[in-house]
Parts: C-alpha cells; structure tokens; sequence
C-alpha cells in the first residue's frame, strides 16, 4: 500500500492486492474527502487519476453520499462508500480482485493446455503413434484373413477325404458282398426303402353289365 503524498497529484493511497500463489492480483486507487457537500466532479478526477495509476478500482471514502445513497454506492464506475463500511467494503473489493485474479490464472492454464495439445496432435510423435495403431490393426486383419483361408482349405481337404473313405467302404462292402452273398444290413450304406404306393384298381367289366347293355 502505497501511501500518496500531499501536494503530490492523485488520491490518497495506492493499495495492490497480492496473494502468494498468484502474486500481484490488482490495484484500488482509494482517496477520501471530508466536506459537508458532496461533488460530482469528484468521480471524474478520480477515475482520470486511475487510469494514469493504472489502477484496477476507484474508490472514494466520504461522510457525504450522493442523493438517494445511504452508506454505499457505484457511481459512473466509482465505489463511493461511508467511511463506517470502509473495513468490510474494502475486503470485497480486495476478494474481488483475487477471484478476478484467480479466473486469468486458470483461462491462461486452460489455454496453455489446448495448445499444448494442438501443438501435440499436429505433431510428428502424434503421427507416429497414430499409424502404429493403424499399422498393427491392418496387420492383425491380414493375420486374420489368413487363418480364416488356412482353415477353409483344411476343412476343404478334409470333406473331400471322407468322401473318399466313404466311397471306398461302399466299394469294399459292396466287393464282399459280391464274394460271401447277403450281408447284413449297414446304415449307412443302404439305400433308403422306397415308399411303394398302391395304385387305385380299375373297375373290371362284367359280361353283361349295365355299359355292355347300353351299347348293344
């Protein structure tokens, strides 16, 4: 807090606002009057000498508020405040500052991070990675498509063997059964029965029926 001297142009006292993790959080330019009346004027030369302070609050203690104001008030972007609400006013402005100073933090490590990360993912490592993992999927499918053949043709060599030895038992049952005579049945190797149907009899025509006599 830097105290202002008399004479010197500008309010009374520079107060910076500092925190320990974040450092300087900001500054309020305070200046107090002690008259009966109360003046406009006085909010525009305080906030012309904010600006030259570079400071982030204006704020004018007085006994006299503006008309309508009891013990607070904002007034064309100057806090005006009784000197009885001094102490606690003065705390909200200052943890204004450092909730203000807090959320730059933050938006600064936000945006630090996302480009980090832009630069991460345009970059040569990201790429890198990217085609291994597409490399390794397109060789694990190649291995699948491989397998996949390799036991179809095994299955395929397979079906034809035991169409093979299917044939070749046929051959050799129906050999011996040509040598010894009937051999006992083998499922398997027996055509299956055939489903005889009876055919419906014809009407047999008697000498003498009702048809012959009609004709005749």
């Amino acid at each position: 807090m830097i105290e202002i001297s008399k004479g010197v142009r500008g309010a009374d006292v520079l107060q910076t606002v500092r925190s320990g993790a974040i450092g300087d959080a900001g500054s309020i330019y305070w200046e107090s009057k002690r008259t009966k009346d109360f003046h406009p004027g006085w909010l525009a030369k305080l906030r012309q000498d904010q600006q030259e302070k570079k400071a982030d609050i204006a704020a004018l203690v007085t006994a006299v508020l503006p008309e309508g104001a009891e013990d607070f008030v904002i007034m064309d972007g100057v806090v005006v405040v009784h000197p009885r609400l001094l102490e606690p006013i003065a705390g909200l402005i200052r943890q204004y500052l450092l909730n203000l100073a807090r959320q730059r933090v933050t938006l600064e490590q936000r945006e630090g991070k996302i480009h980090e990360l832009h630069s991460y993912m345009t970059g040569k490592e990201f790429f890198q990675r990217v085609a291994a993992i597409v490399e390794a999927q397109s060789r694990l499918s190649g291995l699948n498509d491989t397998e996949r053949r390799a036991h179809e043709r095994t299955w395929s060599l397979r079906d034809q063997m035991h169409l093979r030895i299917g044939r070749s038992v046929a051959q050799l049952y129906g050999d011996i059964e040509g040598l010894v005579g009937s051999l006992p049945p083998v499922q398997g190797l027996q055509l299956p029965a055939a489903r005889i149907e009876s055919e419906p009899h014809q009407k047999e025509h008697k000498p003498g029926s009702s048809e012959e006599s009609d004709q005749s």
